[in-house]
């Protein structure tokens, strides 16, 4: 790889463009991020043509955050974030309230993608000291950017404000395997056949357990010792089938508990993937 971008000690001057079109399209910057590499000229370059582009810093700013959201490797994650360090610097320098404050709006969400790897971190934590000693965001924000980085920080941020999930949560996410939740799924099924199995057990039992007419009982079955001993047994018998349903139900919801927490975990899992597939549509 070429030499790689450094965090600037100013923001950078006007650089080309590398033949980039003036106008925004969405698909063609998202495929500009994904490409973009780690060198002073291209992130010159990408940054110039984002301040050019300010009107769009809604949408240039959101489609940061979405690859960067999804961006694996550390020296694209670096990349990336060089690349909005020049882009806040250099609308600091030039003004540029509408830039500074669309790129504001998606930092502090950003900042859990880019905790891991270290060297990421380092990176960040390094720009960050950079944007608090000159001012490009007021200092409270970058604390707050600093505590979203750390691991610990944002585990709190996250359990007290329904912020980023947690890096446990993450990893759960990442090492979802649908095939576990089809098994889990087919288990709960025979569970819920073998709860039905034992119910009907249950309502066959002789005495009824579950419509018990202590009266009739008498009557039908204490006459003398020879009926109260069938009456003990048959009753015995049934309690046994009882107690298999109780302990299949138990085992039926548990189960069931296992497959909503995994089906969770699905729906986040395919809702992650739905939004690579949208970045990888829009960059073939």
């Amino acid at each position: 790889m070429s030499t790689a971008a450094k965090p600037s000690s100013g923001p950078s001057p006007p650089a080309a463009s590398s033949g980039r079109p003036d106008k925004f399209e969405e698909t063609q910057f998202l495929r500009d991020l994904v490409n973009l590499r780690d060198t002073q000229e291209a992130i010159q370059g990408l940054s110039t043509w984002c301040i050019r582009n300010r009107r769009h810093a809604y949408k240039i700013s959101r489609c940061w955050l979405k690859v960067a959201r999804k961006v694996k490797a550390a020296d694209q994650k670096i990349t990336l974030f060089h690349l909005i360090n020049d882009v806040v610097q250099h609308a600091k320098r030039k003004r540029i309230a509408e830039v500074l404050d669309k790129c504001q709006a998606v930092l502090k969400e950003a900042m859990t993608h880019f905790r891991q790897p270290e060297k990421v971190a380092a990176k960040v934590k390094r720009c960050l000291d950079i944007w608090e000693e000159r001012q490009v965001f007021e200092a409270a924000f970058v604390q707050e950017l600093r505590v979203a980085l750390d691991d610990d920080g944002s585990k709190r941020a996250s359990s007290a404000s329904g912020g980023p999930a947690s890096t446990a949560e993450t990893t759960v996410m990442e090492n979802f395997q649908p095939q576990q939740l089809c098994t889990q799924l087919k288990i709960m099924k025979a569970l819920e056949d073998d709860t039905d199995y034992k119910l009907k057990t249950v309502r066959e039992a002789e005495p009824a357990l579950l419509d018990v007419d202590m009266e009739q009982i008498r009557q039908e079955n204490l006459k003398d010792r020879q009926h109260g001993n069938d009456f003990i047994g048959d009753f015995e018998e049934g309690r046994k089938k009882m107690e298999q349903y109780v302990k299949a139900v138990e085992k039926e919801i548990a189960k069931r508990r296992q497959v909503i927490e995994l089906l969770a975990q699905g729906r986040k899992y395919y809702e992650s993937l739905n939004d690579e597939a949208e970045i990888v549509a829009t960059v073939s």
